[in-house]
């Protein structure tokens, strides 16, 4: 979100909170002239979707409320990708007379 109000919203906030996990929220100053220009944005307030990879920007041009920014917003969620195979975990069941803990040297 590029913005012209210090604080950030209650609204921006929200989503923030909604989407944590899943997609980074950031709002940005029109007073951060290197972000600004970065990124073209020449209106205020103006939410931008950057996809991963080469993909291009996308800019959000809907109404600044919560149903139409969430509903946005969900459209662009990239589900993660796993980076380590999951593994089985052995079931490990209450321990036997023939298991160490059973072993002649601590039985009685």
């Amino acid at each position: 979100m590029f913005s012209k109000k210090g604080p950030t919203s209650a609204l921006w906030k929200s989503l923030a909170i909604e989407f944590q996990g899943k997609m980074i929220l950031a709002q940005a100053r029109d007073t951060q002239a290197a972000v600004i220009k970065e990124f073209n944005v020449d209106t205020f307030p103006s939410m931008v979707v950057l996809p991963s990879g080469s993909a291009p920007r996308i800019v959000y041009s809907g109404k600044l409320e919560r149903d139409p920014l969430y509903e946005f917003l969900s459209q662009h969620i990239v589900a993660p990708k796993p980076s380590v195979a999951p593994t089985l975990k052995k079931e490990i069941g209450p321990p036997t007379k023939k298991s160490p803990l059973f072993s002649s040297s601590n039985v009685a």
